[in-house]
């Protein structure tokens, strides 16, 4: 934002200053205006749209912390991440249907849904690793030992792959890519 006003200034300086103005000063002062109006419309889309962001992320990290199912699931999850092989021994053949299964899918889908929605900037990256980046890096190291049994299982190293890229960001204490070139200028 601050790049875009200083282009703007220098560009008017240099058609002030360098291009012969035939016009009164009236003219000058509307598009002056004119050119004010587009730089503070610009700024409200984009404090909208990062407020918008911010709201959406506090209000799902509400219901993920209410929700009495996800609640158990997760007490599942880490019972299991104690136990020595637990989750690695729920990636074999006919522990889909196990309850304890169900709880460690249910929570890397969580991490899944969550960064899918950082990457399309619907949650705000910067309140949701302040919120749980330990959390979730820890998570991922819980479940990683089922993660690699289901992936070589299924012979698909994209299972839970979403979830790896986001942890990859909060170990590396680095920024997501947004996915379209206009993503970066909100």
């Amino acid at each position: 934002m601050v790049t875009a006003a200083v282009i703007v200034a220098a560009g008017f300086l240099y058609w002030r200053f360098f291009i012969p103005w035939p016009y009164t000063g009236e003219v000058a002062a509307i598009l002056l205006t004119g050119l004010l109006a587009v730089i503070v419309a610009v700024w409200a889309i984009y404090s909208q749209r990062a407020i918008a962001r911010r709201q959406c992320t506090l209000e799902h990290t509400a219901r993920l912390e209410a929700d009495g199912d996800l609640i158990r699931m997760r007490r599942t999850f880490r019972e299991l991440a104690k136990k020595t092989g637990g989750m690695e021994a729920l990636a074999a053949p006919g522990q889909e249907e196990t309850v304890e299964f169900q709880a460690v899918t249910t929570r890397l889908n969580e991490f899944e849904l969550i960064s899918i929605g950082i990457q399309r900037g619907i949650i705000d990256f910067e309140l949701y690793k302040r919120w749980f980046r330990s959390g979730t890096i820890r998570a991922w190291y819980d479940a990683e030992p089922f993660i690699k049994a289901l992936r070589k299982r299924h012979n698909n190293q994209m299972l839970f792959h979403e979830f790896h890229v986001m942890v990859e960001w909060f170990e590396k204490n680095d920024r997501p890519a947004r996915s379209r070139w206009w993503g970066n200028l909100f």
